[in-house]
Protein backbone atom coordinates (compact mmCIF):
# COMPACT_ATOMS: atom_id res chain seq x y z
CA UNK A 1 0.00 0.00 0.00
CA UNK A 2 1.61 3.35 0.43
CA UNK A 3 4.87 2.86 2.15
CA UNK A 4 5.37 6.36 4.37
CA UNK A 5 3.31 9.05 4.89
CA UNK A 6 4.68 13.09 5.37
CA UNK A 7 5.98 13.54 8.99
CA UNK A 8 3.40 16.38 9.06
CA UNK A 9 0.25 14.92 7.24
CA UNK A 10 -1.84 11.73 8.27
CA UNK A 11 -3.69 9.73 6.76
CA UNK A 12 -6.56 8.79 9.17
CA UNK A 13 -8.88 6.39 7.04
CA UNK A 14 -8.57 4.78 3.62
CA UNK A 15 -11.66 2.64 3.96
CA UNK A 16 -12.75 0.19 1.56
CA UNK A 17 -16.89 0.55 0.72
CA UNK A 18 -17.85 -1.48 -2.24
CA UNK A 19 -15.21 -0.13 -4.64
CA UNK A 20 -15.46 3.12 -3.26
CA UNK A 21 -12.39 4.62 -1.01
CA UNK A 22 -12.92 7.19 1.14
CA UNK A 23 -9.78 9.58 1.51
CA UNK A 24 -9.57 11.55 4.65
CA UNK A 25 -6.30 14.15 5.00
CA UNK A 26 -5.72 15.83 8.47
CA UNK A 27 -3.32 17.92 10.04
CA UNK A 28 -2.87 17.98 13.62
CA UNK A 29 -2.96 21.77 14.18
CA UNK A 30 -5.32 22.59 17.30
CA UNK A 31 -8.25 21.32 15.56
CA UNK A 32 -7.93 23.04 12.07
CA UNK A 33 -6.91 21.90 9.02
CA UNK A 34 -4.08 23.94 6.90
CA UNK A 35 -5.13 24.39 3.40
CA UNK A 36 -1.57 24.76 2.14
CA UNK A 37 -0.82 21.38 3.41
CA UNK A 38 -3.69 19.45 2.50
CA UNK A 39 -1.96 16.70 -0.19
CA UNK A 40 -4.99 16.69 -2.39
CA UNK A 41 -2.18 15.44 -5.45
CA UNK A 42 -2.79 12.03 -4.35
CA UNK A 43 -6.42 11.61 -5.75
CA UNK A 44 -5.21 11.11 -9.29
CA UNK A 45 -2.11 8.33 -7.93
CA UNK A 46 -5.04 6.90 -5.71
CA UNK A 47 -7.87 6.58 -8.14
CA UNK A 48 -5.26 4.87 -10.88
CA UNK A 49 -3.04 3.19 -8.53
CA UNK A 50 -6.34 1.29 -6.70
CA UNK A 51 -8.53 1.57 -9.73
CA UNK A 52 -11.07 3.31 -7.48
CA UNK A 53 -13.21 5.73 -7.04
CA UNK A 54 -11.57 8.70 -4.61
CA UNK A 55 -12.94 11.65 -2.96
CA UNK A 56 -11.86 13.92 0.42
CA UNK A 57 -13.13 15.13 3.85
CA UNK A 58 -12.04 18.23 3.88
CA UNK A 59 -11.98 20.33 7.22
CA UNK A 60 -10.83 23.80 5.46
CA UNK A 61 -12.37 27.10 5.23
CA UNK A 62 -13.30 27.64 1.84
CA UNK A 63 -13.84 26.58 -1.35
CA UNK A 64 -10.75 26.13 -2.86
CA UNK A 65 -9.47 22.27 -1.53
CA UNK A 66 -13.10 21.31 -2.78
CA UNK A 67 -12.71 22.52 -6.01
CA UNK A 68 -9.19 21.60 -6.76
CA UNK A 69 -9.98 18.34 -5.78
CA UNK A 70 -12.58 18.01 -7.78
CA UNK A 71 -10.19 19.32 -10.72
CA UNK A 72 -7.79 16.03 -10.05
CA UNK A 73 -10.92 13.94 -9.97
CA UNK A 74 -12.51 13.54 -6.50
CA UNK A 75 -15.91 11.99 -6.47
CA UNK A 76 -16.57 12.56 -3.23
CA UNK A 77 -16.58 15.94 -1.20
CA UNK A 78 -17.11 15.60 2.68
CA UNK A 79 -17.93 19.46 3.99
CA UNK A 80 -19.73 20.41 7.02
CA UNK A 81 -23.19 22.14 6.72
CA UNK A 82 -24.47 24.57 9.41
CA UNK A 83 -27.38 26.52 9.36
CA UNK A 84 -25.34 29.16 11.30
CA UNK A 85 -21.75 29.74 12.55
CA UNK A 86 -23.27 31.54 15.55
CA UNK A 87 -24.65 28.01 16.80
CA UNK A 88 -21.37 27.61 18.23
CA UNK A 89 -21.13 23.42 17.31
CA UNK A 90 -18.14 21.35 17.74
CA UNK A 91 -17.35 22.13 14.04
CA UNK A 92 -19.13 25.44 13.84
CA UNK A 93 -16.09 26.96 13.35
CA UNK A 94 -14.75 25.46 9.89
CA UNK A 95 -18.81 24.53 8.51
CA UNK A 96 -20.27 25.84 5.72
CA UNK A 97 -23.56 28.13 5.72
CA UNK A 98 -26.12 26.93 3.03
CA UNK A 99 -25.13 29.71 0.53
CA UNK A 100 -21.57 28.73 0.66
CA UNK A 101 -22.50 24.89 0.18
CA UNK A 102 -24.77 25.78 -2.59
CA UNK A 103 -22.24 28.26 -4.30
CA UNK A 104 -19.84 25.07 -3.98
CA UNK A 105 -21.57 22.31 -5.43
CA UNK A 106 -22.25 24.99 -8.70
CA UNK A 107 -18.57 25.57 -8.85
CA UNK A 108 -18.11 21.68 -8.39
CA UNK A 109 -20.81 21.16 -11.33
CA UNK A 110 -18.81 23.72 -13.79
CA UNK A 111 -15.30 22.07 -13.11
CA UNK A 112 -17.07 18.40 -14.05
CA UNK A 113 -18.32 20.49 -16.63
CA UNK A 114 -15.06 22.51 -17.59
CA UNK A 115 -12.85 18.92 -17.49
CA UNK A 116 -14.95 17.22 -19.98
CA UNK A 117 -13.62 14.09 -21.30
CA UNK A 118 -9.99 13.21 -23.09
CA UNK A 119 -10.72 13.84 -26.69
CA UNK A 120 -8.72 15.49 -29.37
CA UNK A 121 -11.94 16.21 -31.66
CA UNK A 122 -12.69 19.75 -32.04
CA UNK A 123 -15.63 21.04 -30.58
CA UNK A 124 -18.42 22.89 -32.54
CA UNK A 125 -17.21 25.76 -30.55
CA UNK A 126 -13.35 25.59 -31.08
CA UNK A 127 -14.59 24.62 -34.88
CA UNK A 128 -16.19 27.49 -35.35
CA UNK A 129 -13.47 29.87 -33.99
CA UNK A 130 -10.95 28.34 -36.39
CA UNK A 131 -11.72 30.07 -39.06
CA UNK A 132 -10.20 33.18 -36.77
CA UNK A 133 -7.26 31.64 -36.26
CA UNK A 134 -4.10 32.00 -38.66
CA UNK A 135 -3.42 30.38 -41.89
CA UNK A 136 -0.53 30.74 -44.45
CA UNK A 137 -1.43 33.75 -47.57
CA UNK A 138 0.55 34.84 -50.81
CA UNK A 139 2.08 38.17 -49.49
CA UNK A 140 3.03 39.25 -53.07
CA UNK A 141 3.10 37.76 -56.66
CA UNK A 142 4.93 34.73 -56.61
CA UNK A 143 5.78 33.41 -60.31
CA UNK A 144 5.57 29.73 -61.27
CA UNK A 145 8.71 28.01 -60.31
CA UNK A 146 9.38 30.71 -58.17
CA UNK A 147 10.85 29.76 -54.21
CA UNK A 148 8.48 30.36 -50.85
CA UNK A 149 10.28 32.38 -48.77
CA UNK A 150 9.41 34.01 -45.68
CA UNK A 151 8.65 37.15 -47.58
CA UNK A 152 6.36 36.08 -50.25
CA UNK A 153 4.32 34.16 -47.54
CA UNK A 154 2.77 35.21 -44.33
CA UNK A 155 0.99 33.96 -41.32
CA UNK A 156 -2.80 35.75 -41.01
CA UNK A 157 -6.33 35.60 -40.43
CA UNK A 158 -8.53 33.71 -41.55
CA UNK A 159 -7.46 30.17 -41.52
CA UNK A 160 -8.33 29.49 -45.12
CA UNK A 161 -5.23 28.30 -46.09
CA UNK A 162 -2.29 25.90 -44.94
CA UNK A 163 -1.93 26.22 -41.03
CA UNK A 164 1.07 28.03 -40.61
CA UNK A 165 2.56 25.45 -38.29
CA UNK A 166 3.53 23.70 -41.80
CA UNK A 167 5.70 27.32 -42.55
CA UNK A 168 9.37 25.56 -42.41
CA UNK A 169 8.25 22.61 -45.06
CA UNK A 170 6.87 25.27 -47.18
CA UNK A 171 10.01 27.39 -47.30
CA UNK A 172 12.17 26.34 -49.98
CA UNK A 173 9.91 24.72 -52.11
CA UNK A 174 8.82 26.11 -55.77
CA UNK A 175 5.13 27.23 -56.72
CA UNK A 176 3.68 24.84 -59.35
CA UNK A 177 1.52 28.03 -61.28
CA UNK A 178 1.65 31.86 -60.77
CA UNK A 179 0.18 32.82 -57.78
CA UNK A 180 -1.42 36.70 -56.76
CA UNK A 181 -0.99 38.23 -53.56
CA UNK A 182 -3.82 37.91 -51.00
CA UNK A 183 -4.67 33.66 -52.16
CA UNK A 184 -5.02 31.79 -49.55
CA UNK A 185 -1.90 28.77 -49.64
CA UNK A 186 -2.65 25.31 -50.32
CA UNK A 187 -0.75 22.22 -51.26
CA UNK A 188 -1.97 21.64 -54.63
CA UNK A 189 0.35 25.32 -55.24
CA UNK A 190 3.40 23.35 -53.73
CA UNK A 191 5.88 21.50 -55.73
Amino acid sequence: MIDQVDDFVFLDSVQLVGRSWQVRNKIKSNGQEKMLTVPIGVIPHMTETYDCICGISDHTLGTEVAIASAALGAKIIEKHLTLGRGDRGVDAAFSMEPKEFSDMVRQVRNIEKAKGSVTYQLTENQKEGRKFGRSLFVAEDIPKGSIFTRHNIRSVRPADGIATKHVDNIIGRKARYDLKKGMPLSWEMIE
